[in-house]
């Protein structure tokens, strides 16, 4: 065997290496799901809590956050069709591209990968909807987010604080000690 040979064998099992599985992008997607389901809840504690002065209803943003997940499915449903016409169509198609989404017989291979990505997170969102210990997760995340923005800004507004090297280290436990607080003052309500 050749010298050049062997090393486009080289080059090519390196970038087989290098691909990453559908498994591992999608799980990837799925980060990325959760981090804009806890800002988006956060962000909906905070508007409910300071500009509607409503109390804190978990089913109501449970209902919320199954909504933003039935918004993703549909998204991801039309992203997934999208990407079955394109591969349709560059299968047909030789040459290069003249613009980003020009897509040739080349590309096929990638768009097939992106199906599979897609599909792959079309389950795991469908699977996310259905899992209560999930959104409740992603609920007490943003909760605690939630509350942690507003008692800093609240504060911060009307207490003038010279903070020292404490200050920071003993927050996590300060936060505790509200939320506990919190959580015996709601038990005395109900």
């Amino acid at each position: 065997m050749s010298w050049r040979r062997r090393f486009a064998l080289q080059l090519a099992r390196r970038d087989q290496r290098r691909q990453a599985s559908v498994r591992d992008l999608a799980d990837e997607g799925m980060l990325l799901v959760s981090a804009a389901l806890r800002l988006s809840a956060k962000n909906l504690i905070i508007l409910r809590t300071l500009r509607d002065g409503a109390d804190h209803d978990e089913q109501v943003l449970l209902d919320a956050l199954r909504a933003e997940i039935n918004d993703l499915i549909e998204e991801k449903r039309r992203e997934l069709a999208r990407l079955q016409q394109e591969r349709t169509r560059a299968g047909r198609r030789l040459g290069w591209a003249t613009k980003h989404d020009d897509y040739r017989k080349k590309d096929v291979p990638t768009l097939r990968l992106r199906e599979a990505v897609a599909r792959r997170l079309l389950v795991l969102l469908r699977a996310r909807h259905q899992d209560e210990a999930y959104l409740r997760g992603i609920l007490a995340e943003s909760r605690d987010s939630a509350l942690d923005e507003m008692l800093q800004n609240r504060l911060l507004q009307f207490v003038p604080m010279k903070l020292d090297r404490r200050y920071h280290r003993d927050r996590d436990l300060r936060l505790d000690l509200v939320r506990h607080d919190l959580t015996l003052l709601l038990d005395s309500i109900a």
